[in-house]
This record gives structure tokens, C-alpha cells and sequence, in this order.
């Protein structure tokens, strides 16, 4: 409705990040989760609206659009369009800006996924991607109520990759829900071993009020700490070995924000892969690096060139 409509939510998260919702509440009856009690049912802002705000970021200085929402997959389904329609409206504007799609649930990937994967490899696009797994086991995800398997999972990160072989994986996992067994959890841990997804974000159960998960008999504490702990202590391990395959690696990145050692800064490669860069360089601007050495949760870079010109940056982002 009209009063809707003027609410879009444009926010200034950093000096060159632009962050625009692009609709609010979802579709989805997530046994664990309070989102529709808070948010309530999907209303999805216009693509004109969206591509609006995206201009006035970008004449603002912003050369980093992220598109939030609780599920951006579902982007569109009450006014009659689709997230692959926004992104190629997005794709179409004009500016040097780098846009990143925030996370996407599985079964709303599901109805568009080859498409995706083609305007993913849009030069404008970070090749990342979030995706939820939240249980490596389909029992447990019944349970959840996720409406999706691990098999669907697997489907999506397999053609994702085979699409963008680099395409960086976001994926989070909640440990310790309260039909999860042992064997559950080790289906968890197998899966991850699988996938190698370059992000990994766990949480422990936590039960929220009014939700059917809320009414089950909660695992021990130590339990939950103990798989939480060993999750974690895989999803390092991996962390560690992705990044290191990038060492040697040239390229364009954009320089995003400070790093917090002093003098340092933070820049973001096409697959939005973090790279600390000891050089003074400016925020905003695009820079050639090469990756001399990683840590589990970024990359070291040297700066080869500074304040690449646009006309430079477009060519090396065609090749990405």
C-alpha cells in the first residue's frame, strides 16, 4: 500500500556501503523462528523503488549496494515479479558500483536457480552468495519445518559452483535443536566437510516465545556447547584451507572500509572475499592486489595498483 511504499529503508552502513531492504516478512513457518510474528507476511517493495533508491546511494558516493531482506529469494512473489527480474533492473544501471545479494533461503532458490546462476555471473554482481543450511540432517529439518532437503542444498551449491567455480558459500547452522540426536549432528558435520563453505555462521538453539520449537524438551547446555565447539572447530579448519588456495591470486578489489589494525584497510575481491591491505589507500576507490598470504578469515594483500580508472576496473571485472 501507499504508506508501505514510502518506508523503504535506505541505509548508509559505512561511507561506500549503501545497504536498501528490499521488502520486509516472508513466506516461510520456520518451527523455530519469530520473524512472521514480527515482520508478518512478504511485502516486497517495487523494482522502481528499489532502482531509485539505488541511484540516489550511488550519487551519493556509494560504490557497495547491499540488498537485504529476510529472504531475498522470495523477493516478489506478492507483486507479480522475482529476484532475478530486480537484479537484472540492477544490472542495468549505470555507475561503477558492486552489488551484493543478501541471504536467500534454499526452496525460494529452488524455483529460479538457473537463471540465478546466470545473472550471478553478471560482472556487476559480488560472486557470493548466502544460503542457510541449519541442519545437515532431513529429519531435523522436517522438524524445523524448512521445507527444503539437504539434498536440494547440495543441488543448489553444486550448480552454483559449477556456474562460478570461485563463487564464495555463506551458510549457517543452528546446533543443538531439540530433535537433533548424534547422528543428527554427524550428518551436520559431514555435510559441511562436504560443501567447504568459505563462511560458516553457527548458533545454538534458542527457544523463542510462541514458537512450536519453544514447546520441546531443550538438549543439555553442555551438549549443545560441545557440538558447537566442534562445528566450529571444522568450519575453521576449512576457513583455513579456502583461503589459502588464494594465495598467488591478482585482481581487482574495492576498498570498503579501515581495517582495525591502525593504517590498515579492508578490501572486498568480486567474490567478496576480505583482503587486509597494509598500503594507505583510499575508501571507495578500486584497486589491482595480489594475495600474498591468508588467515582463516581474510586474506593479506599488496597493492600493485591504486585508483583504478573506470574504464580499467570494468575490463578486469569482465574477466573475474
Amino acid at each position: 500500500d501507499e504508506r508501505f511504499s514510502n518506508l523503504l529503508p535506505c541505509i548508509r552502513e559505512k561511507p561506500v556501503i549503501g545497504k536498501i531492504v528490499i521488502s520486509q516478512g516472508c513466506t516461510g513457518a520456520c518451527s523455530y523462528c519469530a520473524t512472521r510474528f514480527a515482520r508478518g507476511k512478504l511485502r516486497s517493495y517495487s523494482i522502481d523503488e528499489i532502482v531509485s533508491a539505488i541511484r540516489k546511494h550511488i550519487e551519493e558516493g556509494a560504490r557497495e549496494i547491499w540488498l537485504s531482506s529476510q529472504d531475498n529469494s522470495v523477493y516478489g512473489l506478492d507483486i507479480g515479479s522475482n529476484i532475478v527480474e530486480l537484479l537484472e533492473n540492477v544490472d542495468r544501471i549505470n555507475g561503477i558500483f558492486l552489488v551484493r545479494v543478501g541471504m536467500m533461503n534454499p526452496i525460494g532458490i529452488l524455483r529460479n536457480l538457473d537463471t540465478l546462476v546466470g545473472v550471478f555471473k553478471k560482472k556487476r554482481f559480488f560472486k557470493f552468495i548466502h544460503i542457510p543450511l541449519q541442519s545437515g540432517s532431513n529429519k531435523v529439518l522436517r522438524d524445523m519445518n524448512r521445507g527444503y532437503s539437504v539434498e536440494d542444498f547440495i543441488k543448489i551449491v553444486s550448480k552454483l559452483r559449477s556456474g562460478i567455480p570461485k563463487i564464495s558459500i555463506e551458510t549457517d547452522i543452528i546446533v543443538g535443536y531439540p530433535t537433533e540426536e548424534d547422528h543428527d549432528f554427524e550428518e551436520t558435520l559431514r555435510i559441511v566437510r562436504e560443501v567447504k563453505p568459505d563462511f560458516l555462521n553457527i548458533s545454538k538453539f534458542y527457544p523463542r516465545p510462541n514458537t512450536p520449537a519453544s514447546k520441546l524438551q531443550k538438549l543439555p547446555t553442555e551438549v549443545v556447547s560441545m557440538r558447537s565447539r566442534t562445528l566450529s572447530k571444522v568450519g575453521m579448519d576449512i576457513k583455513e584451507e579456502m583461503n589459502r588456495a588464494w594465495i598467488g591470486w591478482e585482481g581487482v578489489a574495492l576498498v570498503d572500509e579501515t581495517g582495525t589494525i591502525p593504517g590498515s584497510f579492508i578490501a572486498r575481491n568480486i567474490y567478496y572475499k576480505p583482503i587486509v591491505l597494509k598500503q594507505p589507500v583510499k575508501i571507495g576507490s578500486f584497486v589491482y592486489v595480489r594475495i600474498v598470504s591468508s588467515k582463516p578469515n581474510f586474506l593479506i594483500g599488496e597493492v600493485l595498483e591504486e585508483d583504478l580508472d573506470s574504464g580499467r576496473v570494468m575490463d578486469l571485472l569482465e574477466d573475474a
